[in-house]
């Protein structure tokens, strides 16, 4: 089962509870990305498909990705090009599609962050988001529904996609209305006709 979480809000969050649940029902899990994502102390940073089902065979658990380096702080040491390193601060990448396919093989269940957020509660999506792996079987739609009565400015990436949404300007304090129609218009909608196969479900982050 590939799980594909987009939206703003708590993505990482939510995968990693859902990784952790799903572990301790015995199942093998893949964490990657088809964006970016940040890497964790036990990150297998890598686009090898056999590395990736070997540490799933060993483990139960793998997250894994292409290392980012641009996000790699200037200051890193050089250990953090070595697999399972101490990762903080570094981010992953997606792997191929084609590495991801066949690693998805191996795990039970694919759990992929599909989306950025620039770290924002809310957010719309651009037309080439989110990005979503061929396969998904589920879609979940993350929000950040703690950011009711914040304005637009304050809470939100994509703010002028945002805007235009609402028919609202940046300075608009963010109601419950509104958020469900950012969810709707931006996500569920046009998603559900690109993955009319997909289960979709919504995660309000409170």
């Amino acid at each position: 089962m590939i799980v594909a979480v987009v939206g703003s809000g708590g993505k990482t969050t939510y995968i990693n509870e859902q990784a952790r649940r799903y572990v301790a029902e015995g199942k093998r899990v893949l964490v990657t990305t088809t964006t970016h994502m940040y890497a964790t102390a036990d990150t297998l940073f890598t686009n090898d498909a056999g590395e990736i089902c070997a540490c799933l065979q060993a483990k139960g658990y793998c997250m894994a990705g292409q290392r980012a380096d641009a996000e790699i702080p200037a200051s890193a040491p050089d250990a953090l090009d070595v697999k399972c390193k101490d990762s903080e601060g570094v981010k992953i990448r997606a792997l191929s599609a084609e590495v991801l396919a066949e690693a998805a093989q191996c795990a039970d269940v694919v759990l992929v962050e599909a989306d950025g957020s620039k770290g924002k509660p809310v957010k719309y999506p651009a037309p080439h988001e989110p990005v979503i792996p061929a396969g998904t079987d589920q879609i979940v739609i993350v929000m950040g529904f703690f950011a009711l009565g914040q304005t637009i400015a304050e809470a939100c990436h994509r703010q002028e996609l945002v805007c235009r949404c609402l028919g609202a300007l940046p300075d608009h304090r963010l109601t419950e209305e509104d958020l469900e129609k950012l969810v709707e218009e931006g996500y569920r909608k046009p998603l559900k006709k690109r993955f009319p196969q997909a289960e979709f479900f919504l995660k309000k982050s409170l």
